[in-house]
């Protein structure tokens, strides 16, 4: 066979190969066949990369992807910062020589947001944890939190001024995360009523820090219970759940009432701050009620006329302060005015 007999021969089996490859490699492209010079590229999810050292990243359970992350091996030498990737939320090293020895894996200061398939933010702060290599092998560390389970507490639960006014009262807040991944908390304390303040009244939790004294400082007269409940949220704005602590008053009042046997009567208080007081006197005899109503610290006289003999029952009460409830023989007082006194302490 000549040469051109066997140049025509080979041109022939290349077209005939041509055409049997493009009918058997179909796809669900147009028409059936794979686009030309690569075009046609499927998609694909790609198969996450390991490596002799993995460290995991979970949220409440969530493996969380893009958060960047170094190794330190015992010589010093830094590693990455390499990802977390997706799906499996580690990411990956590869050192080429695997000193035996203590390692430190960090997760850096960093916030990460992503959509999979709703939004993600997260913030985490600088976080560390030690592991031992000890020969060749695969190891891993694991950094996790459950941020909603995060607590940030105030105790005492409840706490009494000592004196009207002024007094400084000190608790402490106190931020309990879930997990070796600080998670910072941004706390918010209370607008409380006015001239009393606190101090610090905004701080973070978290980095580093996990307990901060608070100095509730009174410098007007207020005898009222007050709520105190702080306000904390991530650095996300999630909003952790409150801990509410209740500030009462811790300070004797005292209630001075007076009397005659012409049933002139007259009712005192002091260091109570200026609350609304509801009194009632009603006859020991069954006769109903002799008289009530409403006074402002500083005192209250009136009189009145008792048909059913010489006692009756005496009540002043504030639901914030409390109650004092006693008997007076208003008929033995004789003529000029007798002082009772009474000192409740506070609620």
């Amino acid at each position: 066979m000549n040469k051109s007999a066997w140049f025509d021969r080979l041109v022939f089996m290349a077209f005939f190969s041509t055409i049997a490859s493009v009918g058997c490699n179909k796809t669900d492209r147009p028409l059936g066949v794979d686009a030309p010079f690569g075009l046609d590229r499927p998609t694909y999810t790609p198969t996450p990369s390991s490596g002799a050292i993995q460290v995991y990243v979970s949220d409440a359970g969530t493996a969380i992807q893009g958060v960047s992350i170094i190794v330190v091996d015992p010589a010093g030498n830094t590693l990455g910062p390499n990802l977390t990737q997706p799906v499996v939320g580690y990411a990956a090293f590869n050192p080429t020589n695997l000193l035996n020895g203590t390692w430190v894996a960090k997760v850096l200061t960093q916030g990460v947001s992503y959509n999979l398939p709703t939004p993600v933010n997260h913030y985490y702060y600088l976080s560390s944890q030690l592991f031992t290599v000890t020969g060749a092998g695969s190891y891993s560390v694991t950094f996790s939190t459950i941020t909603s389970g995060n607590i940030v507490s105030v105790a005492p639960a409840s706490v009494s001024f000592g004196t009207a006014f002024p007094v400084n009262m000190s608790v402490t807040v106190t931020y309990s995360p879930i997990g070796n991944l600080n998670v910072p908390v941004s706390v918010v304390c209370p607008i409380l009523p006015f001239g009393i303040n606190t101090a610090p009244s905004t701080f973070v939790l978290g980095e580093g820090v996990t307990q901060q004294p608070v100095t509730i400082s009174k410098i007007n007269c207020f005898s009222k219970k007050i709520p105190f409940q702080v306000s904390t949220f991530d650095f996300t704005g999630f909003a952790l759940a409150p801990n509410p602590v209740t500030i009462y008053h811790g300070y004797p009042v005292t209630i001075q009432m007076w009397g005659d046997n012409s049933f002139n009567f007259g009712i005192y208080t002091s260091n109570d701050c200026g609350v609304v007081w509801n009194w009632s006197i009603d006859s020991t005899h069954g006769f109903g009620n002799l008289g009530s109503g409403s006074i402002q610290s500083g005192g209250s006289t009136g009189s009145l006329t008792d048909d059913s003999g010489d006692n009756v029952n005496f009540t002043i009460s504030n639901t914030s302060v409390g109650t004092f409830s006693g008997n007076i023989n208003l008929f033995s007082l004789g003529a000029g005015p007798t002082t009772f006194y009474n000192v409740i302490s506070g609620q």
